[in-house]
């Protein structure tokens, strides 16, 4: 049930290009910035369709693999709007690449064998009555 944001970022991709391709030439960089997974109410508060709650319970691996902290994004864009790390015109600037991806599995490996905790993230699912009939029945 994620179609609409999916939507909108292949909008964002569009909209970067064609704005791009319109300020050729003026001394204007145009980039899309994709923060990446951001340790944020958004996505720790969560509403689920009735019947579909627990379905969301792996997320929380998801969080504790790839979530930030939103200071380091931020950091990230401010570079870039600084012109102190240039990106080139119609580029998409991502955080969660995938290197960053496998540095999250593996310090997640390396803190099981260590046996340590890990991290305490809280995700809060609340229920929501579906607009239309749902089959709560995983297939």
């Amino acid at each position: 049930n994620q179609n609409a944001y999916a939507s909108s970022k292949a909008w964002v991709r569009s909209f970067t290009l064609a704005l791009a391709k319109e300020t050729r030439g003026r001394g204007v960089d145009v980039v899309a910035f994709n923060p990446g997974l951001m340790l944020t109410d958004m996505v720790q508060e969560v509403r689920a369709v009735k019947g579909y709650e627990e379905r969301l319970r792996p997320f929380v691996t998801v969080l504790r693999l790839w979530g930030e902290d939103p200071s380091v994004p931020a950091q990230r864009l401010v570079e870039l709007a600084c012109g102190a790390q240039r990106a080139r015109s119609g580029r998409t600037v991502s955080m969660l690449t995938p290197r960053r991806m496998l540095a999250g599995i593996l310090r997640d490996v390396r803190r099981r064998f260590g046996r340590e905790a890990a991290p305490a993230i809280e995700l809060r699912v609340t229920s929501a009555e579906p607009v239309v009939p749902m089959d709560p029945t995983p297939r």
